[in-house]
């Protein structure tokens, strides 16, 4: 007879020894996923109020250049038909008389409606534009467009203020004595402004329509 004292005990059942570990695995697993999940919805929670706000800021800095380039064609449009205007009437003048300089024959010649030779036109809607990094943030089409249209713009200007202001400010132009050919250098010069200032407001006019279309979307 065995003695019930010294008997081995059976062996616990080992599907119940191994069901809380496969119940902290599953939830270990549940909580992880559940964590990924939350950092997943998170990031793109932060994508999309990133891209609404790039867009915002797109859609801003697209229309305050449309709204620029309008003003600056309207501006320049009728500049360059007075200086148009200018220059027609330069070329009339008798500059035959040494008894006056080039430079008052300039602003005899100068039609009642005609301001200054240079004009300002406006670009801070464009620096904003670079300023802010929102260039990449357009069409590339569109931004192509801008770019071309605020470079032109840009090297005219500085060229315009540069070459008129050489000629206008020389000597000769105030020198009764040079006046034949200074009259025909600021004439030349009157001439080329025109000219630059045409070609510029063709390329506001050729872009000005994709600008309102992308600002209107």
């Amino acid at each position: 007879m065995v003695d019930s004292a010294d008997a081995t005990p059976p062996p616990p059942d080992r599907a119940v020894v191994a069901l809380p570990a496969v119940r902290s695995g599953r939830r270990w697993i549940a909580e992880a996923a559940l964590i990924l999940a939350s950092v997943a919805v998170g990031f793109l929670a932060s994508e999309f109020g990133q891209y609404r706000q790039e867009r915002a800021l797109a859609d801003k800095v697209l229309g305050a250049v449309t709204e620029e380039v309008k003003q600056n064609e309207a501006v320049l449009s009728a500049a360059a038909a007075q200086h148009r205007e200018w220059e027609k009437a330069l070329h009339g003048a008798d500059a035959s008389a040494a008894d006056k300089a080039a430079f008052w024959v300039l602003l005899d010649s100068r039609p009642k409606a005609a301001g200054s030779i240079t004009v300002v036109l406006k670009s801070a809607a464009w620096q904003m534009t670079v300023s802010t990094g929102a260039l990449r943030l357009l069409d590339f089409e569109v931004g192509q467009a801008i770019s071309e249209i605020y470079s032109t713009q840009a090297l005219l200007t500085d060229y315009h203020s540069r070459t008129v202001a050489d000629v206008l400010w020389a000597p000769t132009a105030f020198d009764p004595a040079m006046r034949a050919v200074s009259a025909k250098l600021i004439w030349a010069v009157m001439s080329e402004v025109a000219s630059n200032e045409e070609a510029l407001v063709g390329l506001y006019r050729r872009h000005l329509p994709l600008l309102q279309r992308a600002s209107s979307d």
